[in-house]
Parts: C-alpha cells; sequence; structure tokens
C-alpha cells in the first residue's frame, strides 16, 4: 500500500503530487522536506503494484489541466515500473531517478532513455526541489501538449479520404493546376477539397495548415495515423 505522507492546502490551484518509491528512508525524508513548505502532497509506495494501482485508480486525475505529477524512483526499481506501468502512463509523468552515482547509471543506460532527471546520491535539498518543481512543470508541458495533439487528431479525421490526398499535396506545396492534374480531378473540385481542409482543420493560412500537420507528423504517439506520418517531409 502507499502512505500519504503530507499533504496541506486543498484550496491550492495546482493538484501537485509526488510518488516516491524508494526503500531509503533519507529519500522519503527528503522529499517530504521540500514538498511540505510548498503544499505538494507526497506518496510513499512499497511496491510497484501498489504504484499501478493508484495509477489506475486516478486515471480521470492525470487528465485535469490542475494536475501535477511526478516520480521519484530508486534506481533500482526502474526496470521493474517500466516493464509494469503503461507506456501511456509514464509518458506523461517525468521520472526524476535517484542513483549512487554516475557510473551506477551509465550501467543502466537501457533504463536511463526516457527519464527527466537523475540525482545522484548524496544530493542537497535545494537540488531534489529544484529538480521536482521542473518537472512537474514537465507534466503540465506534456498534458498541453496531448491535448493539442489530440485537438489536430480531431480536426485531421474529419477529413474524407480526398480531402486528406488534396491535403498531402497542398503540404507538398503543389499548386491547385497540379493537384488537379496528379488527382484526375476539376480544378474546381480541388479548390472546393481544399477549402474544406482548411475549414475542418481550423486553418487561416497556408502556413498555419503546414504547422499542424508538422505538429502531427513530429509527435511520437501510436495515436498519429499513418496518414500523417506518411505526408512528405
Amino acid at each position: 500500500m502507499y502512505d500519504a505522507i503530507f499533504l496541506n492546502n486543498m484550496s491550492t490551484t495546482l493538484n501537485k503530487t509526488v510518488l516516491v518509491m524508494d526503500d531509503e528512508l533519507s529519500t522519503v525524508k527528503g522529499v517530504v522536506r521540500v514538498t511540505e513548505a510548498d503544499a505538494i502532497k507526497a506518496l510513499k509506495f512499497d511496491d510497484c503494484g501498489a504504484l499501478k494501482a493508484w495509477f489506475d485508480g486516478h486515471s480521470s486525475l492525470l487528465e485535469l489541466e490542475t494536475t501535477q505529477i511526478c516520480l521519484v524512483l530508486n534506481l533500482k526499481f526502474v526496470s521493474e515500473v517500466l516493464a509494469d506501468i503503461s507506456h501511456e502512463v509514464l509518458s506523461r509523468c517525468p521520472i526524476i531517478c535517484i542513483c549512487p552515482g554516475t557510473i551506477s547509471l551509465n550501467e543502466h543506460q537501457n533504463l536511463a532513455t526516457g527519464l527527466f532527471h537523475h540525482l545522484e546520491k548524496p544530493f542537497t535539498l535545494t537540488a531534489m526541489q529544484t529538480t521536482i518543481h521542473a518537472a512537474l512543470l514537465e507534466y503540465s508541458k506534456r498534458l498541453n501538449a496531448r491535448k493539442l495533439e489530440q485537438s489536430l487528431l480531431d480536426q485531421f479525421q474529419l477529413l474524407t479520404k480526398r480531402e486528406t490526398e488534396v491535403c498531402k499535396l497542398v503540404v507538398q506545396g503543389q499548386q491547385n493546376k497540379k493537384i488537379s492534374e496528379t488527382l484526375g480531378i476539376t480544378l474546381k473540385t480541388v479548390k472546393a477539397h481544399r477549402a474544406k481542409v482548411m475549414s475542418k482543420m481550423q486553418a487561416t493560412s497556408l502556413p498555419e495548415l503546414i504547422r499542424k500537420i508538422e505538429a502531427m507528423k513530429g509527435s511520437p504517439s501510436p495515436r498519429v495515423p499513418t496518414a500523417i506520418t506518411g505526408l512528405p517531409d
């Protein structure tokens, strides 16, 4: 099970939570000391099962714009957490890795990939506080990016197959006449499809449309359709 270490000022604008999985009391105490003054909740987990259960029970909380969460994990637990907790969840929550030293971390580079930050022991409380605040802000950045991605996907999925084809060629830089020849449709039809693409994608200019498509193409999310990732650079 997990233990509520500290919770203060429930009326705070942001629901800030630090999830701690470390069997060394010094680390837990360090997290408590740097969070209690900032009305940040700290929850200690004894095992990965409890951590997973917490995530499963707070799925709706993860989507709130008022939520900020980060993980503080001892290096020895990183492998287990990465294996048992879904990538979808971990991609949202920045992970701060606590390790004995750089050498220890280098020995686990396959695990270190994707971690937000690492702190070598012994670390100062100031370093822990700064890292936690940066990780919580990173959570908000990732959440906003996910919401923007979903908004763009919702718009893109409104396009018909033909409109998607026109969109691809427009983004590629082809003029209407060339698109007409490429797709074997009239110039009037091309203009009609192009207007619908701009409307459905809520783009007021070609540069804006290109930026939106590039934003979707640049997303690492598996939710991005191949119709987007297949668009030309």
